[in-house]
C-alpha cells in the first residue's frame, strides 16, 4: 500500500513531527513552502505549526500583539491554502491560543490547542483522513440525512412550542414551509476537486 504524500518544511525535518509523520505518511521535505509548515496535498489541507522563540512581542493582559514576521506569514498561508490550520502548543498558554484567534477572527483559518508534537500529529493526520474526497462526502450525506431525520421526528416542531407557539400556528408554519423544512447542508465536496 502506497503512504499518502505530506510536505513538510526544511525547518520540521529534524524534529519529533517529521519522525511521527514518517509512520504514516511519506513525507517529503521543502524549503519552498512557508516556515513551520505541513501541507497534506491529497486533502487539500495545511497547517501551521507555532515553534519557539515566542511569536508574541511585548505581552501585555488585553494588549498583546503577534510578532509582525509571524502575521505575515499566517497572512500568506491563509491566501495560499483553502483549509487551513494553526497548531498553538499548549506551552504558549491561552494567552497565546485567544490572541492568534483574535487576530484571524475574520478568516477562514482554524486554531487548534496541542499538548505535544504527537497530539498536533494526530490532529493533522485525523483532519487530513477526514477532508478527504470519498469520507468528506459520506460525512456530509450522513450530516444531511440526520438533519433531516430531526426535522421530520419532531424537532421542529418541539422548539416552535418551546418559542410559545400553539398547535394551530405550528401546523400553519409547517405547511407553509412544506418540503423546505429538508434542505441540503452546504457541501464542500465540490471545492475539493
Amino acid at each position: 500500500m502506497t503512504l499518502p504524500p505530506v510536505i513538510l518544511h526544511q525547518c520540521l525535518s529534524n524534529s519529533l513531527y517529521h519522525y511521527t509523520l514518517s509512520h504514516h505518511f511519506r513525507v517529503r521535505v521543502s524549503n519552498s513552502v512557508l516556515p513551520n509548515s505541513v501541507i497534506f496535498p491529497v486533502a487539500g489541507v495545511a497547517f501551521i505549526v507555532l515553534i519557539p522563540p515566542s511569536p508574541i512581542t511585548h505581552y501585555k493582559p488585553n494588549t498583546s500583539k503577534l510578532d509582525t514576521g509571524l502575521q505575515q506569514n499566517i497572512d500568506k498561508f491563509i491566501q495560499i491554502h483553502r483549509h487551513c490550520y494553526v497548531l498553538v502548543p499548549s506551552k504558549y498558554g491561552p494567552e497565546m491560543f485567544s490572541l492568534v484567534q483574535e487576530s484571524f477572527l475574520h478568516t477562514k483559518l482554524q486554531v487548534l490547542p496541542v499538548n505535544s508534537p504527537e497530539d498536533a500529529v494526530k490532529a493533522m493526520s485525523d483532519i487530513s483522513k477526514l477532508l478527504c474526497k470519498p469520507v468528506v462526502n459520506v460525512m456530509y450525506e450522513r450530516f444531511d440525512t440526520m438533519l433531516k431525520s430531526q426535522m421530520t421526528d419532531g424537532v421542529f416542531e418541539s422548539i416552535l412550542s418551546q418559542i410559545g407557539l400553539d398547535q394551530h400556528h405550528i401546523l400553519d408554519i409547517c405547511v407553509s414551509l412544506g418540503s423546505s423544512l429538508t434542505f441540503e447542508l452546504p457541501c464542500p465536496c465540490h471545492r475539493l476537486e
